[in-house]
């Protein structure tokens, strides 16, 4: 799902905008020249730059494409027959050819609200794919810098603080390693965990999470739900039936079922 660690981000592409643009692209080949502006707001940042939220969202649209999945997903829940393969490759080909302007309070336009810290200008379609995923970032990147902000006395009171990674998505990780270097913050080793606390090193560990990682059985779960709905984008009844009835007997579900009795 492309070649940075904000690509994850395309995981809230929400599907029914997905079908939106395909009967848009279905309907007239020339939206794909329409041109639009979304912007992101916000009460906390400061500016756009602020904890490298312009650097992760350019980051993100500079490798931006429609994940295969995410298409899949589509023509599996929704009635995709009327779409044809012209209006599917034009989905698959979007690319972001816009530009990323970050605003402080100070520089922000006056027909625009004051706490406008980034607009994104580009195609409307695929404007209207990538506004949930930066919305999302944005999220994230505020959640980390109120921690930040909160723990700022403790930070300044010693001589070495360092962040533990202890999301439960690699996503959000990523995420806080970049907000933690704008606030001067060493992040730790990420084999040490919660579970391996730092003795003896001089630092004062903050955790942002403070969740564990997701467990092993229900990251396989996801997987193979995945799987399957991608066998099954495009099939035909008999196909999605015939699919079904392997998983029910297969032995990933025998040993799902035993693993989930046994936890506490």
């Amino acid at each position: 799902m492309g070649s940075t660690p904000f690509a994850q981000l395309s995981s809230w592409i929400d599907p029914v905008e997905v079908l939106h643009v395909l009967i848009r692209l279905e309907a007239d080949d020339a939206t794909l020249k329409d041109r639009n502006t979304i912007l992101l707001r916000s009460s906390l940042l400061q500016n756009g730059s602020e904890a490298g939220l312009r650097d992760m969202v350019t980051s993100y649209l500079n490798s931006f494409q429609v994940p295969y999945p995410i298409i899949a997903l589509t023509k599996v829940y929704f009635d995709c027959s009327d779409i044809s393969l012209r209006a599917l490759s034009a989905l698959a080909a979007l690319r972001f050819d816009g530009t990323v302007t970050a605003y402080s309070r100070a520089t922000v336009p006056a027909q625009l609200q004051p706490d406008t810290v980034l607009a994104i200008e580009g195609s409307d379609v695929l404007l209207d794919l990538i506004k949930y995923p930066c919305m999302a970032l944005l999220d994230i990147v505020s959640e980390s810098v109120r921690f930040y902000k909160d723990q700022r006395k403790v930070i300044e009171s010693c001589s070495r603080v360092e962040l533990v990674p202890s999301a439960p998505s690699r996503l959000q990780i990523e995420i806080e390693k970049v907000v933690a270097a704008h606030f001067g913050v060493h992040v730790a080793p990420e084999d040490h965990g919660l579970e391996t606390p730092r003795l003896n090193q001089g630092y004062r560990s903050l955790t942002i999470s403070g969740m564990p990682p997701i467990r092993e059985l229900l990251l396989s779960a996801t997987k193979e739900q995945s799987r399957i709905l991608c066998a099954m984008a495009g099939s035909t009844p008999e196909e999605q039936s015939r699919i079904l009835r392997d998983l029910r007997n297969s032995a990933f579900i025998r040993d799902l079922a035993n693993s989930a009795q046994r936890l506490p």
